[in-house]
């Protein structure tokens, strides 16, 4: 009897030896940020203004049909993920995008690029890697016509994008 107790005790402590604690990655933990925009007055620069109707869209790839990334209805801050594999990321920002025929604004769209250095760093085993963009600048494009909604963009300095605390681009309208 005792020679059988102790050889389940024996494979019980085999078995349970060969568990590991699982590999998850806390939801606290700083992982990759996101690009967070502000929004501003520009006839009054200190004054945030809410936005109407704004989506932005991006392609991710090489046919890659263009994807939603964010959808504000009203709003002074909008957050968009840039890509980790490349050094720039073009956003068409479209304000009042849920405009119809009845309507008395119209669609208007804007394309925004940011450009950025790309510094991969290890979390730890369930993590993986988080990605921080480094000197990161903006730039959008002016349209022939001159109908941009936007009127003018400011990058925060430092203008390096490691946490979501603070926004990192301010834009104008």
């Amino acid at each position: 009897m005792k020679k059988s107790l102790f050889i389940t005790f024996c494979v019980t402590l085999l078995f349970f030896s060969g568990c590991e604690r699982d590999d998850i990655c806390p939801d606290a933990l700083q992982t990759t940020p996101n690009l967070l925009i502000e929004f501003y007055d520009n006839e009054n620069p200190t004054q945030q203004k809410s936005v109407q109707d704004l989506n932005a869209f991006t392609n991710i790839g090489v046919n890659v049909p263009t994807t939603v990334f964010d959808q504000v209805q009203n709003s002074t801050s909008i957050s968009l993920p840039l890509q980790t594999d490349q050094n720039t990321t073009s956003f068409k920002l479209t304000l009042n995008a849920n405009a119809d025929s009845e309507s008395e604004f119209e669609p208007n769209i804007d394309t925004l690029t940011i450009s950025y250095g790309v510094d991969e760093i290890y979390v730890n085993r369930a993590c993986g890697y988080k990605v921080q963009f480094i000197e990161f600048d903006a730039s959008y494009r002016q349209e022939e016509s001159g109908n941009n909604w936007i009127d003018r963009i400011q990058v925060q300095q430092p203008n390096n994008i490691k946490n979501e605390q603070n926004a990192h681009l301010y834009i104008y309208f």
